[in-house]
C-alpha cells in the first residue's frame, strides 16, 4: 500500500498513532469486524434462528463482545464478563469503565463512519 493510501485510511492512521503514542488500541477494530462478519454468516444460515444469536466473552473477549454488540445491534443478548478489582469501589468512584475511557477516540471515530 502506498503512503498516499495510508494517509487517507482512518484504520491505518489509528494503527500508526497507536504505535507512535500508545493512545489507542485499534486492534479491537479488527476483532469487532470479525465478530460482525461472523454474525452476518450465522444470520444467512437456514439452520440458525437469527433472532437467537447472542455473544459473550471474558476479559478481553468480554470487551470484544461489548464493542461488537455496540457496533452491531442485531445480537439478541450480550453477556460481557469484564472484571474489576472491586465492584463497589469501581461504581462509587466511577471507574468501572476505565478501559472504555482509554479508547474513547476509537468509539468516536467508529460512530462518525
Amino acid at each position: 500500500m502506498s503512503n498516499r493510501l495510508l494517509a487517507n485510511c482512518p484504520k491505518f492512521e489509528a494503527l500508526i498513532s497507536s504505535w507512535q503514542k500508545g493512545d489507542t488500541m485499534p486492534f479491537i477494530y479488527d476483532t469487532v469486524w470479525d465478530l460482525i462478519k461472523l454474525e452476518d454468516y450465522l444470520t444467512e444460515r437456514e439452520d440458525i434462528d437469527s433472532s437467537r444469536i447472542g455473544i459473550t466473552g471474558e476479559s478481553l473477549g468480554g470487551m470484544h463482545a461489548w464493542f461488537a454488540a455496540f457496533a452491531n445491534t442485531r445480537y439478541s443478548i450480550v453477556v460481557p464478563i469484564i472484571g474489576v478489582q472491586g465492584f463497589r469501589w469501581a461504581i462509587e468512584h466511577d471507574r468501572w469503565q476505565a478501559r472504555v475511557d482509554s479508547i474513547k477516540d476509537v468509539f468516536e471515530e467508529a460512530c462518525s463512519i
